[in-house]
């Protein structure tokens, strides 16, 4: 080959990467990271809002009232086939009235 030919070859570019770049680099990002954990820590230092209480959670039972106790037999217990009639109710505690109750009403 001749020499003409060798010195139109394009050479690589060279990189201009010195340990001067990299060092500053990671100084830098060192410095950046110190900085936000410093930042970081320095939060806890603030106040803090007090803590609130509890909320307590409280159960409360509905009593219904119970229903009007009325003197009788219970549906259940009746048929229509019997010999004599009953009064309806929801109780045999006590003495039946004068007159029976609709069952639709009990």
């Amino acid at each position: 080959m001749s020499q003409a030919v060798l010195d139109n070859i394009p050479t690589a570019p060279t990189r201009d990467r010195s340990l001067a770049v990299v060092g500053v680099f990671l100084l830098v990002s060192l410095g950046l990271h110190v900085g936000g954990f410093w930042a970081l820590g320095e939060g806890d230092a603030r106040s803090r809002p007090a803590p609130r209480r509890p909320v307590e959670m409280v159960m409360v039972e509905v009593v219904k009232p119970p229903p009007p106790l009325i003197v009788g037999m219970t549906m259940s217990s009746t048929t229509s086939a019997g010999s004599f009639a009953a009064p309806v109710g929801n109780t045999a505690y006590g003495r039946t009235g004068p007159t029976a109750k609709d069952p639709k009403d009990v």
